[in-house]
């Protein structure tokens, strides 16, 4: 036998409880409480009764106590109900903030294994609870998590909206977050305008909706909550008008390479050893043979696409005759010409040791794989298949300038570095590609327009000048930005909103993370309505935690 005065601060100090024994076995504290109430209410009628039925034990599992188990063994009554007309006329005794009816754990056991499982999930969550000393299954886990009621919260005021991937690329869901208590109000299980149109009707009293560019969203919006304001994601704005100026750069791209073609002529030009085009010209190998020929295949293709489309031809038609994505038929007709192969960044990784090699060669060292092991040294990361391609292609062994190599080596920036650069992007271009850019905008007045309206566009929707927009659409609407300004005009009120409201998808984007995080914690093999219940389950500041710390 325990002393009762050594564990009687275990008992909640809220209820009426006795402390009667306390005893040890094993890994086990075991408590025998009686309840000290006199009289208890109906749970029907609501009428107190005194008149005692019978007695009956429960036993509830509590927090654990330095490692070991706690159990109550506690004594409930059955009362009469002398209410003649009452339905009940004997009820149980209840413990209200002790445990629930039926219940076989305490209701902050309960608590603390809804953390833990909304935490880690079932058998992660289970491992934790054995180290805890908690009574919990992964099954029990997932269990409590399903059966998690969160805390009724009034309509919020400002919801964002987005779309989540449940499996990527075939099956998508919405998510809605109340962007003032910074929580998710629900998970939807697919993103069309009348699952989202049925939850907005069932929330009235929204004033804000902030949302991507998605014209389901739009709709469901206009249809569910007409009161509200919506609001453009700013973000999204901006990387619409980023493939808006880079669709622009696309059609005039030949325009570029022209330019780079011209800087390499004039540094051939200034070489003390001119070099003919005929001598670094190297013999085709077969990969560049095989090259070539597809890229003569893509030209007949994107040609019998441009054809078609004049002919008056529906993109979906033109696709299906020719066995082509509809994205791909859509890019040809955007750009108007094929889509060049641009070299990826790969390419890049021996423009470092260009000199180390042509001095090599010059020394007479002529073995790929002994070159390739020098600069591996040196720190390169690729592989000896891209020293054998630079020998190949740019070394003959009659003309070894160092000088002429980098100039043939010269790679065009792509479309997207290229509208990075016109755009201020985040990678600063070096000195050269800024003067090709340059050169690019006075050669081509179309991209200098376009990139002083992207420019204008960036600093109104930054600063909130709202009641410039207008003017900007008018402008826009006269350049090959066109097709853009058309877009923004039809979502107008949305975009306005966007220049003047401090609400964004910010949130949003951070509660889509968590969820991806969720979802593969759980090998992305959990049914919607487990997702959705751990989801949710998220404690509010001051609700379920201050519970489980009690």
């Amino acid at each position: 036998m325990i002393a009762l005065s050594s564990v009687s601060a275990l008992l909640p100090p809220s209820l009426p409880l006795r402390l009667e024994q306390a005893e040890q076995q094993e890994r086990f504290l075991i408590l025998t409480v009686v309840s000290t109430q006199e009289a208890r209410a109906c749970p029907v009628c609501g009428h107190s009764s005194t008149h005692v039925h019978s007695r009956y034990q429960r036993t509830l599992a509590d927090l654990p106590v330095q490692g070991l188990r706690l159990r109550f063994r506690l004594s409930v009554r059955r009362f009469y109900c002398r209410i003649r007309e009452c339905v009940r006329q004997v009820f149980c005794e209840r413990l209200d903030g002790l445990a629930r009816s039926y219940a076989r754990q305490t209701q902050r056991l309960t608590a603390c294994l809804e953390l833990v499982a909304e935490a880690l999930g079932g058998h992660a969550g289970a491992r934790l609870a054995e180290r805890l000393s908690l009574p919990a299954s992964a099954t029990l886990l997932l269990r409590r998590l399903r059966q998690f009621i969160g805390p009724l919260s009034p309509t919020p005021r400002v919801v964002g909206i987005d779309d989540w991937a449940y499996k990527r690329g075939q099956k998508y869901g919405t998510i809605l977050v109340d962007l003032e208590q910074h929580r998710v109000l629900d998970l939807l299980p697919d993103r069309t305008t009348e699952t989202v149109t049925a939850w907005l009707r069932k929330h009235p009293g929204i004033e804000v909706i902030s949302r991507d560019r998605a014209g389901a969203y739009a709709d469901a919006a206009r249809q569910g909550a007409p009161q509200a304001e919506q609001v453009a994601d700013r973000w999204h704005l901006l990387q619409n008008l980023t493939e808006a100026v880079q669709r622009v750069v696309e059609r005039y791209y030949p325009r570029l390479r022209e330019v780079v073609q011209t800087s390499a002529v004039s540094v051939h030009q200034e070489l003390s050893e001119p070099v003919q085009k005929t001598t670094l010209a190297p013999s085709l190998a077969a990969a560049e043979q095989r090259r070539q020929v597809r890229d003569a295949e893509r030209q007949a293709r994107c040609a019998e696409v441009l054809r078609l489309h004049a002919q008056g031809f529906p993109i979906l038609t033109i696709a299906r005759q020719l066995r082509m994505h509809r994205r791909l038929v859509r890019q040809y007709l955007r750009a108007g010409v094929l889509p060049r192969a641009y070299p990826s960044s790969r390419q890049r990784q021996l423009d470092p040791y260009a000199r180390y090699l042509s001095q090599r060669w010059q020394e007479g060292c002529h073995n790929a794989a002994q070159l390739w092991r020098e600069l591996r040294e040196r720190g390169f990361p690729g592989s000896d298949t891209r020293v054998r391609q630079w020998m190949r292609q740019y070394h003959r062994p009659d003309k070894k300038s160092i000088a002429a190599v980098r100039a043939i080596t010269l790679l065009v920036p792509s479309p997207r570095q290229t509208t990075w650069i016109l755009l201020d992007g985040p990678r600063p271009a070096d000195e050269k590609t800024k003067a090709w850019i340059e050169a690019f905008r006075q050669r081509v007045p179309e991209i200098d327009r376009v990139t002083q309206l992207a420019h204008q566009f960036v600093v109104l929707l930054r600063e909130k000048r709202s009641h410039q927009l207008a003017d900007w659409l008018a402008h826009a609407a006269k350049s090959p930005l066109a097709s853009f300004a058309a877009g923004l005009r039809r979502d107008l009120a949305a975009v306005q909103a966007a220049c003047s409201s401090p609400w964004s998808q910010g949130q949003v984007e951070g509660q889509v993370n968590r969820l991806k995080l969720l979802k593969r914690q759980m090998y992305g093999r959990a049914s919607f309505p487990l997702l959705r219940s751990r989801v949710l389950a998220a404690p509010s500041p001051g609700s379920r935690t201050q519970v489980a710390a009690a």
